[in-house]
Parts: structure tokens; C-alpha cells; sequence
């Protein structure tokens, strides 16, 4: 049913789509799993990348930004939703006694730099665990650490409703810039 449904709506699309747009297609049901849609990336001019080139661009770049929308985790990850100083803002909703807030946004910020800054391997779907291995593929031990205590304070004040004392918190909106701003170390 889902599938004649999507059918439907692609063909009441496919003559309004821009020139140069091919119509797109469904795939079999016995296709590739999980996947709603292909792009097809091709270099601007011929020799102008290589097709290393483009399956780098693809997979750390272009994939990850598309990941990156709206979010992870249903958390909205990208930088026009957050602050510029997200340690401060953090410490201001958590001094006002929204430790929720303050960790939400700390923890965004952290994920927002992992996806767009470092080509994270980070999807949506990514649990906080697998976001911590990302982060350790891509950071340098200090930055790693502090995203590890700050997704330990995330999930303990989300999840079962322990909200670190404050002088930690506190620590953890302080020490955001020197780990995420504007650009933390990389793994070596």
C-alpha cells in the first residue's frame, strides 16, 4: 500500500520537476533495503575530479550533511539553530534551572561541529554510543573525553532524571569553546 501510495505521488509530480530533472523511479521491492533516494554526483567538467574524488565528497561530505537535516536524534543539529556562544547561552539556562536546556544545547552544538566540521560518521538514527565512537575516530583524546563526560551528563539528565551537581555542569558550558570553538583538535 505504501508503495502505491509513493507511486502515485510521483507520478502526479513528475511533469512540474525542473528541466534536466529525470523522473524519478521506484525501485523494485526486492532492491537495495533502507533507501529512499540515489544522487548521482558528476564532476562539473570532464577531468575536473577524479572518481576517488567524488566517492570522498559523496561519502564523508555530501552524506553527512544530508544526514545532518534536520538532525540527530530528532535533536536540530544545524548551526543556524544554535548560538554563538553555546557555552554561555548553556550556562545561562542552567544557572535560570534548565539543566535540560543547557545540556541539550551543549550537546547539539558537540554534534553539530562532529557532522559538519569533521565529517562524523553521525546519522539520525545514531544512538549517543554510537555518536561517542564517531567522536573518537575524529578527535583528539582531550575533545573526545569532554563529549564523553558531556553525553554521560546528557543521558543521566534525559534519561533517568540525574542531574549532574553544578559545578560540573557549570565545567561543561565553560570548557565547550576551548574543545568546540572554533575547531577542536583532530585524532591523529
Amino acid at each position: 500500500r505504501a508503495r502505491q501510495l509513493v507511486g502515485e505521488r510521483v507520478a502526479q509530480v513528475a511533469n512540474v520537476l525542473p528541466e534536466g530533472v529525470e523522473t524519478p523511479i521506484l525501485s523494485s521491492v526486492s532492491g537495495r533495503l533502507n533507501e529512499v533516494a540515489e544522487l548521482v554526483v558528476e564532476p562539473t567538467s570532464e577531468g575536473s575530479a577524479t572518481p576517488m574524488v567524488l566517492r570522498d565528497f559523496s561519502e564523508f561530505e555530501l552524506r553527512n550533511r544530508l544526514l545532518a537535516v534536520p538532525g540527530v536524534g530528532g535533536l536540530d543539529i544545524r548551526p543556524e539553530t544554535l548560538p554563538d556562544d553555546i557555552g554561555a547561552e548553556a550556562r545561562r539556562l542552567w544557572i535560570a534551572g534548565d539543566a535540560v536546556g543547557a545540556l541539550s544545547l551543549l550537546y547539539r552544538g558537540a554534534l553539530s561541529a562532529l557532522v559538519l566540521r569533521f565529517s562524523a560518521a553521525i546519522r539520525a538514527s545514531s544512538t549517543e554510543q554510537e555518536c561517542l565512537r564517531a567522536a573518537r575516530g575524529v578527535l583528539a583524546a582531550p575533545p573526545a573525553g569532554y563529549f564523553e563526560a558531556l553525553t554521560r551528563a546528557w543521558q543521566s539528565t534525559v534519561y533517568a532524571e540525574r542531574r549532574p551537581d553544578a559545578a560540573a555542569a557549570l565545567a561543561l558550558c565553560d570548557e565547550f569553546a576551548r574543545h568546540f570553538s572554533p575547531a577542536p583538535e583532530r585524532a591523529a
